[in-house]
C-alpha cells in the first residue's frame, strides 16, 4: 500500500484504520514498508503512539498530512518520533495543530534533510526559534514551500535569515511552484514590502487582514478528495469544515455517495 487516507476519522468510522492499526499492531521489527503518503486530516484518534509506531514501520514515508489534528494526545513527542524514523519526508502538513510547539519543527529540521513543503499555518506556539532551525538545517537547501499563515509570533528577522539560507524558497522553487505565506504573522506591511524588494523572486503571499476575533479558529483544510475506494468518512469532514471548489461533489465513495431514485 502506497497511500492511506483517513479524513475526519473518529469513533465509529472506517477511517479509524490508521489509528487502529498503529495502536493494535503487535510490536516487532520494522517490516519493509511501501507506504509513501499518509493523510489523517482531522482524524481525532491519531496520537503519539500512532506516530511512534509509524516512525518505526514506515521508513519510506514521503508525504504526511496531519492537518487539524489538534487533539491533546498528539504532541511534539509523537512528531519527533515519526521524524526520526521517516527521514525521507518531503512534505509535511501541520495546519491547525495548535498544540504543537517549536520542538516539532526542530525535530523535522533535524531528521528530514529532503523536506520541500512544510505547512505550519495556525501554529501560534511557534516563533523565530523554529525558523532559525530550518535555516541551519540541511533541508534549507530543498525547502520550496513554507506556509506560516497565522503564525503570530514569527518576525521579520527570522524570515530574512531563512530566505538567505534557502535558495529554492528565495527563488520561487525554480519552476514557479514555490510559496512563502506570511499572512497574519507579526510582520508589518512595511517589512513585507522590504522583504519583497530584497528577495524579488521569492513567492511571498501576504494579505492585510484584521481579525474580529483573534481567538476564533480560522483555518479550514484545502481538500484534495482521494479516490472513492480510499476515501474514509469524508462526509463528516466536509459537513464540518466545508470544501474547496468542486471538492464537495468529487470522489463520492462510501462516505458521500447518494442513492439514485
Amino acid at each position: 500500500m502506497r497511500s492511506l487516507y483517513g479524513y475526519g476519522s473518529s469513533g465509529g468510522y472506517e477511517g479509524d484504520a490508521a489509528g487502529e492499526a498503529a495502536s493494535e499492531a503487535p510490536a516487532g521489527p520494522p517490516p519493509n514498508s511501501t507506504l509513501r503518503l499518509l493523510d489523517t486530516t482531522a482524524c481525532t484518534r491519531i496520537s503519539d503512539a500512532a506516530l511512534t509506531w509509524l516512525g518505526a514501520r514506515a521508513p519510506d514515508l514521503e508525504v504526511l498530512r496531519l492537518s487539524l489534528c489538534d487533539q491533546a494526545c498528539l504532541t511534539d513527542k509523537g512528531v519527533a518520533a515519526l521524524a526520526g524514523g521517516c527521514q525521507e519526508l518531503r512534505a509535511v502538513d501541520l495546519r491547525g495543530c495548535t498544540q504543537l510547539t517549536n520542538a516539532a519543527v526542530l525535530a523535522l529540521a533535524k531528521h528530514c534533510p529532503l523536506l520541500e513543503d512544510l505547512c505550519l499555518a495556525g501554529m501560534g506556539n511557534i516563533d523565530d526559534t523554529a525558523l532559525a532551525a530550518l535555516a541551519k538545517a540541511p533541508c534549507a537547501a530543498t525547502l520550496t514551500r513554507l506556509d506560516l499563515t497565522r503564525c503570530v509570533r514569527i518576525n521579520t528577522h527570522s524570515v530574512q535569515k531563512l530566505l538567505a539560507s534557502a535558495p529554492r524558497l528565495a527563488m520561487g522553487g525554480g519552476d514557479g511552484g514555490g510559496l512563502l505565506a506570511l499572512t497574519l504573522t507579526a510582520m508589518p506591511p512595511a517589512d513585507v514590502a522590504a522583504l519583497k524588494t530584497a528577495f524579488p523572486a521569492a513567492p511571498i503571499r501576504y494579505r492585510q487582514i484584521v481579525l474580529r476575533d483573534p481567538a476564533a479558529p480560522a483555518l479550514e483544510p484545502s481538500f484534495r478528495p482521494p479516490p472513492p475506494d480510499q476515501q474514509f468518512a469524508a462526509r463528516k469532514v466536509f459537513a464540518r469544515y466545508g470544501s474547496a471548489a468542486g471538492a464537495g461533489t468529487a470522489g463520492k465513495g462510501k462516505a458521500g455517495a447518494k442513492k439514485k431514485k
